[in-house]
């Protein structure tokens, strides 16, 4: 990410980016395009924002950086599927971006993967969404990968909401 960076391949710049167009729009009470609220933030914001991604994130290892979010070791059962496969695993770690798990076999950063985790023990708190891949990464011993799934801005909000979800899911 270092001398190749831009603020378009970054999701979390994208996230920022988008929620500048969405203030900015409510300031004005009109809408503001993306290209134009892209242009202001890159321009005030921009600097700063990619000297702290460029200094708080390794490339060897790209489960390996400082995280702006809490993540937390946590095991909650997931279902992927990819095409005609279906993976049952759980979550290693969960964070307000997304979570990471271990499957059996390579998949390509980048693949669109469907997904349902249950992130409590109720029934109601369970999500099923479409997303790609962010980081694959062998284990140790080659026979797994660790994936990273991003999760979509309603299980954001979701959390921001429930705090309390791991609380509640490791006293069960």
């Amino acid at each position: 990410m270092s001398g190749d960076y831009s603020f378009f391949k970054d999701a979390l710049a994208l996230v920022e980016i988008r929620k500048h167009q969405w203030i900015e729009s409510q300031k004005i009470k009109k809408e503001v395009s993306f290209a134009s609220a892209a242009l202001d933030w890159i321009t005030k914001y921009g600097p700063d924002w990619k000297k702290y991604r460029l200094d708080n994130t390794t490339a060897d290892n790209p489960f390996t950086e400082k995280r702006g979010y809490r993540r937390f070791e946590y095991s909650a059962p997931v279902v992927l599927k990819l095409n005609n496969k279906i993976f049952h695993t759980e979550t290693n770690s969960v964070s307000l971006i997304g979570f990471s798990c271990l499957i059996p076999e390579f998949i390509e950063k980048g693949t669109t993967i469907e997904v349902t985790i249950q992130l409590s023990p109720d029934e109601v708190t369970h999500f099923n969404f479409n997303c790609q891949v962010t980081r694959v990464s062998p284990t140790q011993n080659g026979q797994q990968f660790n994936i990273f799934i991003p999760f979509k801005e309603k299980i954001r909000n979701f959390f921001r909401i429930h705090s309390n979800v791991f609380e509640e899911w490791k006293k069960n």
